[in-house]
């Protein structure tokens, strides 16, 4: 496969872009007369911040054949870089809301008063640790997954520290309305 228009070129770039969500590219570059060669991979498309801002509605499952709903609200401020919302697991732990800032590495917020954090990087991928209770349940929650322009999914792990000890992973799945 070529690049139309190349020939002649002095002094540009090229941005190359996989057609799947989370796939890398490799890319080689030759030049046929000289020695230059080169061989990179480029990851798939960076997001803008406003990319994220939105309503999401969605559902997860465990490996406890448990399963619900699942909500995620994200204002984004592009003026300020700053970014505010609020993750919802209905049913089963308080509203956790965040707030932080974008930056060349992305989105970094604090969760819940500081309970956690949740990073989402330029190319989608994101993370969210948090220590949360419910009534009288404490647990530790890991979430990562990736964020595309239509919405996000991925995998998460859940481990109980009271009443007593106990560890369920799952999946979760968000569309965006």
């Amino acid at each position: 496969m070529g690049f139309s228009g190349a020939i002649g070129l002095g002094d540009s770039s090229l941005l190359i872009e996989p057609v799947t969500v989370g796939a890398f590219a490799p890319l080689a570059l030759l030049d046929r007369g000289g020695v230059f060669s080169t061989t990179a991979a480029a990851r798939q498309t960076l997001f803008s911040p406003a990319d994220f801002g939105g309503n999401y509605i969605g559902s997860w499952n465990n490996s406890d054949n448990g399963d619900g709903e699942l909500t995620l609200s994200l204002t984004v401020n592009t003026t300020t870089n700053t970014a505010a919302g609020s993750l919802n697991v209905i049913d089963e732990f308080g509203l956790l809301p965040f707030s932080g800032s974008f930056g060349p590495d992305g989105f970094t917020a604090s969760l819940n008063g500081g309970q956690g954090m949740l990073v989402i990087k330029p190319d989608g991928t994101l993370s969210l640790n948090a220590n949360l209770t419910n009534s009288n349940l404490a647990a530790a929650f890991t979430l990562v997954g990736e964020f595309r322009r239509t919405g996000a999914s991925g995998t998460f792990e859940i481990s109980w520290t009271t009443p007593a000890p106990k560890t369920l992973e799952g999946t979760w799945l968000l569309t965006k309305r």
